[in-house]
């Protein structure tokens, strides 16, 4: 955080400023939540859709295109 935060000031200095892009509508498939939710957890199943595939079909790559 200390390298942002000077990031941000040297930036101001050069009149810079930033955007961030922040993704908030998927999560890793090895994130902490989805684990759990998958585990059978309540709490965290609220946090996802989860549902059976509804197709066979199968990712570029490799195992099912639905599922992680």
């Amino acid at each position: 955080m200390d390298d942002f935060e000077e990031m941000i000031e040297v930036g101001r200095q050069y009149r810079i400023d930033f955007m961030l892009d922040m993704v908030l509508n998927h999560c890793s498939i090895e994130h902490e939540w989805f684990k759990k939710a998958l585990a059978g957890d309540r709490y965290y199943q609220d946090f996802f859709i989860l549902r059976d595939n509804p197709t066979d079909w199968v990712s570029k790559f490799g195992g099912n295109a639905w599922a992680p």
